[in-house]
């Protein structure tokens, strides 16, 4: 089943709201044509203007949501936001766009280090800005509690099911993934549901042939990106095995369904010298150990979806040389259009690359893909990419905003993560007693504030370090 919203989701608390003499700006994404998503639904922004709390919305005709919808509950529509005191999006805004001496919150792509947000990481010092970076927002576990990983994985599967129907023509193999379009073509979640049957319908009574089936899917991961691709996948007729159980699967399963497993940490690591996994070893000394996903399950796997958040030194699902092994066999694809029952290089034909770690999991995931542009095809011979699918090497998606795709859904969403931490991120003032202050609010909030008084906050320091190791 698809997560639905339900009513449990925490409500803030007009008493806590009303004591702070704060105004609270939802920003206009810019980043790109496809980004359409807010931090908060209608519903979320009167739940905050019913507590005493001014709400301005930033004008903007892409936004899934309209702006009269905000208008309804209590926001004002303004270009000019320089009076609010905290402001929210989705993603970073362009550094010129900062405005000095203000609390923002917004997924910043600079925990990492990472090149290209450095510039933005600088501007924030410079305007001593307090930020709170949705992707630290954690339990103590390290779970994310605020987060679109459930719509990532819910578009990503919908994407790569496309993906897969154009690479089989390509290859000379007719199939009801045709008939599947890209996430966006949904308005909701539930539109895709009846498509996904009629080709389990389509799968059952034709069977698709030999040469491709049965079709074989490998999850990386268990958290909520995985989860979202499953409950798509789970709409077609199906059946869950073990890693080990996927070479009969593939050589001898029944070609009317789809075999998939789920590759989780104590399945698909093995140490390095024969020793034992143990999580609390493997996360010590991960270097100490090998994914046996590309010697074990990838020949045997039609489609990866890849959940899996990775950081180096952990082991990756599938480097450049586990793809020249799997994907360099020669030039077959390009005849296939002249045989009538062709064949098939090799099992794997695509990748949904969900988590999109640059030169990560995946080391050979290079670049983003775009919505516009979903796809493109690897041939590890050459080390580059090309949208001829008719030629050797594997398909890979790679969009990195994944749940602008499903935006009003996705906006329900994390706003319902979102909401019961908002009267936690509104209480702090911008000041030069913000550190004291941090000491006195939730966990969540504390964990997540990687900026303020011009300095990095003091979980971050090592980002600096990791900026003079570039």
């Amino acid at each position: 089943m698809f997560l639905t919203r339900t009513a449990s989701v925490a409500r803030v608390q007009s008493a806590a709201l009303s004591r702070f003499k704060t105004t609270l700006a939802i920003r206009r994404e810019t980043i790109n044509v496809w980004e359409r998503r807010a931090p908060l639904a209608p519903h979320h922004v009167k739940e905050i203007v019913d507590s005493g709390v001014n709400v301005l919305v930033q004008p903007s005709t892409r936004r899934a949501y309209y702006m009269q919808e905000y208008e309804e509950v209590g926001a004002v529509i303004t270009e000019d936001i320089s009076s609010a005191t905290h402001i929210i999006g989705v993603k970073a805004p362009e550094p010129e766009e900062l405005i000095e001496d203000k609390c923002y919150a917004f997924f910043s792509h600079t925990i990492k280090a990472q090149p290209e947000g450095m510039p933005l990481l600088d501007e924030m010092l410079r305007k001593n800005i307090t930020l709170l970076d949705y992707e630290k927002m954690t339990n103590e576990d390290g779970i994310r509690n605020v987060a679109f990983g459930h719509y990532a994985g819910i578009a990503g599967m919908i994407n790569v099911l496309h993906g897969l129907g154009l690479r089989m023509l390509s290859l000379g193999v007719t199939s009801p993934f045709l008939h599947i379009g890209l996430a966006h073509n949904y308005a909701t979640v539930a539109d895709v549901v009846p498509v996904l049957h009629r080709i389990g319908e389509s799968m059952k009574r034709y069977k698709l042939p030999k040469v491709i089936a049965p079709l074989t899917f490998s999850f990386t991961g268990s958290g909520n990106v995985s989860q979202g691709a499953r409950s798509v996948f789970e709409h077609l007729p199906h059946e869950y095995i073990e890693p080990s159980e996927m070479k009969q699967a593939a050589l001898e399963g029944d070609p009317s369904i789809c075999y998939a497993t789920v590759l989780s940490r104590a399945n698909s690591m093995e140490r390095i010298d024969g020793k034992p996994y143990s999580p609390e070893d493997y996360n010590a000394n991960a270097d100490l150990y090998k994914n046996i996903f590309a010697e074990k399950v990838a020949p045997y796997t039609t489609c990866l979806v890849n959940g899996l958040y990775w950081e180096a030194p952990a082991p990756r699902v599938l480097s450049d040389e586990d793809a020249v092994r799997m994907f360099g066999k020669g030039s077959q694809a390009k005849n296939n259009i002249m045989r009538g029952i062709p064949q098939i290089p090799h099992k794997m034909l695509a990748i949904s690359d969900i988590t999109c770690d640059i030169g990560g999991s995946i080391e050979f995931s290079n670049e983003p893909t775009t919505v516009g542009s979903p796809f493109q095809l690897y041939d590890p011979k050459t080390r580059t990419v090309h949208n001829d699918f008719s030629r050797d090497g594997v398909v890979v998606m790679s969009i990195d905003n994944l749940p602008c795709q499903l935006p009003r859904e996705a906006t329900e969403y994390f706003g319902d993560c979102l909401m019961p931490h908002i009267s936690d991120f509104l209480s702090l003032k911008h000041d030069k007693h913000i550190v004291s202050q941090l000491k006195n609010t939730s966990p969540c909030i504390s964990r997540a504030i990687i900026t303020t008084n011009g300095e990095l906050a003091p979980d971050y320091k090592y980002i600096s370090t990791l900026r003079k190791e570039q």
